[in-house]
């Protein structure tokens, strides 16, 4: 990754460069933490049936 970094990233703008990428990144992450809600949903909706079914096996 560096290697291909620096094929199109001059020297004197590595910190520059990665810092554009960190932050591309964490933009792209927070969107699509954002928009994918259902996803989420469904996670939380996972977690509980888990943990339902966890409470039910530990009460007799």
């Amino acid at each position: 990754m560096d290697g291909l970094f620096n094929l199109y990233v001059p020297d004197g703008y590595d910190t520059v460069g990665w810092a554009l990428v960190f932050l591309v990144s964490l933009t792209v992450i927070a969107y699509w933490g954002a928009t994918d809600e259902e996803a989420r949903e469904e996670l939380d909706e996972r977690i509980e049936e888990i943990q339902t079914e966890a409470n039910a096996e530990e009460s007799p």
